[in-house]
């Protein structure tokens, strides 16, 4: 099996460095605590979203923040090398999480009454 790897710099119109101040890679090879902060940053970051959306959808926060952590994990085993900006992606990811789980709470509540 082969694989293509897409390089920024090949991209017609793409620049070829970062702006200044933007981090652009993150460690691949992170020890264990290195990795639990950096899920708990990230945790921390998407904090008020998940307090949002379980307020307005009567769910419990600890169950929505548990389904937070495990796709926070799940993103960090996929590969951040190619994400300029961890926080916001991982935000807009478990957001989107959170929302697909109330369409199907919703759903599936109307069905069973």
């Amino acid at each position: 099996m082969m694989t293509t790897t897409l390089n920024r710099t090949t991209r017609p119109g793409w620049p070829t460095e970062p702006p200044d101040g933007e981090q652009t890679s993150f460690p691949t090879e992170d020890t264990g605590s290195e990795r639990d902060a950096l899920i708990l940053s990230l945790l921390e970051a998407v904090s008020p979203t998940v307090c949002y959306y379980a307020e307005l959808a009567h769910l419990e926060y600890e169950e929505l923040s548990q389904d937070a952590t495990i796709h926070i994990i799940d993103v960090l085993d996929a590969g951040v090398e190619r994400i300029r900006n961890l926080p916001a992606y991982v935000r807009v990811r478990v957001k989107s999480r959170i929302i697909d789980k109330i369409r199907y709470l919703a759903c599936h509540r109307t069905i069973c009454f």
